[in-house]
């Protein structure tokens, strides 16, 4: 049996194997597991991952994006230019590091008629932001990042910058890549001016939960809500493509 994994921290409640199932019954493909490693020492499964010939594949979620494109042999130009990797081919001895967010995200977005005039909030700065801007670039929308703590000259700017009238003037696309108001900080949510958000807004959680949409479910009604479970099928299903080449 082929084994693959999600690697991450308290993803118990993970949907991975529900659709890494869909994706192979899709295919036909039999021989194949999937399963969590959650987990607080990655080290200790980097090395099962390295000697093992049995796992063919992982992907990695939060915390561990970043920490893995430091880790493979091999990084994909999308993850060297992202800085991170959420997909882990093992081939020998080798592990192939790629980022597959990229491409799920901007899938996701094709069916929405979005303003390349007008710029994109991302809320957050770890390695599933840095995935979505570099997707948003390529798709001509300017990305800029929001911190509690930006560093000075990371182009970053901090939650106390985004005004009302900043929010209804320059911006269409506000994303969550943080915890907030997802399963792991259910009673938190980014601190914007939600009163701001209108009818020419697009809301997109990252989360895919839909029993922790405190982001989503905090913005009025009249803007267009979106959550990331397109965007995890999406990515899962390039990932496989790279897996069983």
């Amino acid at each position: 049996m082929n084994r693959y994994a999600l690697l991450g921290k308290g993803i118990g409640y993970s949907r991975s194997p529900e659709i890494w199932d869909t994706i192979w019954a899709k295919e036909g493909v039999t021989d194949g597991s999937f399963e969590l490693v959650d987990c607080d020492d990655p080290d200790r499964f980097l090395q099962e991952l390295q000697e093992k010939g049995s796992w063919k594949g992982v992907m990695v979620t939060t915390p561990y994006k970043e920490w893995m494109y430091e880790r493979v042999d091999i990084a994909s130009d999308i993850a060297k230019s992202v800085g991170a990797v959420n997909a882990v081919k093992r081939v020998g001895q080798q592990l192939f590091g790629y980022n597959t967010d990229v491409v799920g995200f901007a899938k996701s977005l094709q069916h929405l008629d979005l303003d390349t005039t007008r710029k994109a909030l991302i809320l957050g700065s770890g390695g599933a932001s840095k995935a979505v801007a570099f997707a948003l670039k390529g798709l001509g929308i300017d990305p800029i990042m929001v911190s509690r703590h930006p560093a000075e000259g990371s182009g970053m700017i901090a939650y106390e910058s985004l005004t009302p009238n900043y929010i209804e003037e320059e911006v269409q696309l506000i994303v969550n890549a943080t915890p907030l108001g997802g399963p792991k900080m259910p009673h938190e949510v980014p601190p914007i001016p939600y009163h701001a958000v209108g009818k020419g807004h697009i809301l997109y959680d990252l989360s895919y939960d839909r029993h922790f949409a405190g982001f989503l479910n905090a913005a009025p009604e009249g803007c267009i809500k979106m959550n990331g479970e397109r965007m995890l099928y999406l990515q899962a299903e390039a990932a496989w493509h790279i897996f069983r080449e």
